[in-house]
């Protein structure tokens, strides 16, 4: 049995609208039972497989300008 942890964040309204959009086109489009927790994991399962620079990383807005030259070096 896998050990699970639970965690809280923030989100702003509009990145939380897009988690339930994400939910919303997979359920009109056939799919079901996918879970904000779901998405959640999977990004972070897809974050663990880039190589992201985090040096010198102080902020969101830098953290994110890392991970988009990570996807393209992908």
């Amino acid at each position: 049995m896998r050990a699970s942890l639970n965690t809280s964040l923030k989100l702003k309204e509009q990145e939380y609208s897009f988690i339930l959009d994400i939910i919303k086109k997979c359920e009109s489009s056939g799919g079901g039972g996918l879970s904000k927790t779901a998405i959640f994991r999977a990004l972070v399962r897809l974050l663990q497989q880039l190589d992201v620079d985090l040096s010198g990383v102080e902020n969101e807005d830098q953290l994110i300008q890392r991970l988009q030259d990570a996807i393209k070096n992908k």
